[in-house]
């Protein structure tokens, strides 16, 4: 029989295969192999934490290779597995750095994908529960690490016997520190959108720039190298969408305007992307962005009914948005969600009240129209996804423009291709509340196609 070691070291060359792979399906198999060697070392010895650890990271690798429209329970299944066993790594070890971090991501994540599980009776609560309790958990390694940062750079006395202040596989750079600063930002920023009263937020919110502030002064503190650029990127990320964040709900509670986080987050952005040209995710939340403060701009020349005066400028914020987005599917061509945001902007800037968005209506809408299909072109499959705004745009142009009537029995014609595929009554019903973009008019039309 093998011993625990060798069994070890199986599971780590496995998991080296994995890292190599092109073959997403070959890098799956190598990591399921992996997980099932960390498996059984752990069970030949189950005081062996490093067994038990390697298992929980591997577990949360491999819901990257789940396939894109399998069930999420699929997912949540893996990654709960993972949670578990990291919180008995803990158990074990209560001071190890990257198990209280690992922890920490798991549960940020299972709070995005629990509410997209069906049955869970308080999904809302579940992922509220889980970004608490990320939170927490984010703080507690900082406080490890800062440790062990303290003492690597320092020096500190330890002797052979002593426990070890905290355990962590890397040494613990400035740039550690960073990165976990940022994913506690990040965490905090998704736990304040589900706080109901504004107070609170502003609380949650002010704690997290602190962090951002902290951050910032590490990095002044410190050179970085090449290597460092990912968590300097991050730190840019994280404090513009926390400030986005405070802006668009500032904006939502009180109706005050706050230009000044909207354009330092636009400057913050423009940092991260100047660092990496390809960044995909920078560039669509530079586009989400600018599409916010123009929304909320817009919305404040309503009320005070200076719209008109402002209309050069709210289209140019418009129009920067979809230059961000199209800059982002540049970079990666079928990139579904860049898709989407392409659809949507061009469908928004066809609604606008102004001159220019009337003369351009008809072909914005057939843009919005071309994007959605794209997005059905690549995920047929995928029945929650460009189907009803590839119909919606379709009749969007018969119904808004001139001389385009045909396009309504195109958007009838999607729609039956789309029941054919499975789609349904109900499941337009629920695609409809999901998109705040979608007309009542439109659903009530396509729900009487349905029923004929």
């Amino acid at each position: 029989m093998k011993k625990n070691e060798e069994i070890f070291e199986e599971a780590v060359q496995y998991e080296e295969k994995g890292e190599r792979q092109e073959s997403t399906e070959q890098a799956r198999e190598y990591y399921e192999k992996a997980g099932e060697m960390y498996s059984r070392a752990h069970e030949l010895d189950e005081s062996d934490i490093d067994s038990l650890y390697n298992w929980a990271r591997v577990l949360f690798l491999l819901m990257d290779y789940v396939p894109e429209h399998a069930e999420a329970e699929e997912r949540l299944n893996l990654l709960d597995k993972s949670i578990s066993r990291f919180r008995k790594v803990l158990e074990m070890q209560t001071n190890n750095a990257d198990a209280l971090f690992n922890l920490a991501q798991g549960l940020t994540v299972r709070a995005d994908l629990v509410e997209d599980v069906d049955g869970i009776t308080d999904a809302h609560g579940e992922a509220a529960q889980a970004l608490q309790e990320a939170v927490s958990l984010y703080e507690s390694a900082y406080e490890l690490q800062e440790k062990l940062h303290q003492q690597q750079t320092h020096g500190g006395s330890s002797s052979a016997s002593a426990k070890p202040i905290a355990i962590a596989k890397a040494p613990v750079t400035a740039f550690t520190l960073i990165e976990t600063l940022t994913s506690l930002v990040d965490a905090t920023r998704s736990l304040g959108e589900m706080l109901d009263e504004f107070e609170d937020v502003q609380l949650l919110y002010k704690a997290a720039l602190s962090k951002i502030s902290l951050a910032y002064g590490i990095l002044a503190e410190n050179t970085e190298s090449e290597e460092d650029t990912p968590a300097i990127i991050q730190l840019y990320q994280s404090h513009a969408n926390l400030l986005a964040a405070l802006a668009d709900r500032t904006f939502t509670d009180t109706r005050e305007l706050d230009e000044k986080s909207y354009k330092i987050a636009i400057e913050t952005l423009a940092k991260a992307i100047s660092l990496d040209q390809d960044n995909v995710e920078a560039h669509c939340d530079l586009g989400d962005l600018y599409g916010g403060y123009a929304q909320a701009k817009m919305r404040l020349c309503s009320d005070q009914n200076m719209v008109s005066q402002e209309e050069k400028l709210l289209w140019g914020y418009y129009t920067e948005a979809t230059r961000c987005f199209q800059t982002a599917l540049d970079y990666q061509p079928d990139n579904i969600t860049t898709l989407f945001k392409l659809g949507d902007i061009h469908f928004t800037r066809a609604q606008l009240p102004f001159a220019i968005a009337r003369k351009q209506k008809t072909q914005l809408l057939k843009s919005a129209e071309y994007w959605y299909k794209h997005a059905v072109d690549l995920e047929t499959s995928d029945l929650e996804g460009g189907w009803v705004p590839w119909a919606m745009s379709a009749w969007a142009i018969a119904k808004w423009t001139t001389d385009h009537m045909e396009k309504l029995t195109e958007a009838e014609n999607i729609l039956k291709l789309w029941v054919e595929q499975g789609g349904s009554l109900d499941l337009l019903k629920e695609v409809g509340r999901n998109n705040i973009l979608m007309p009542d008019e439109f659903i009530t039309w396509a729900s009487d196609i349905l029923l004929q």
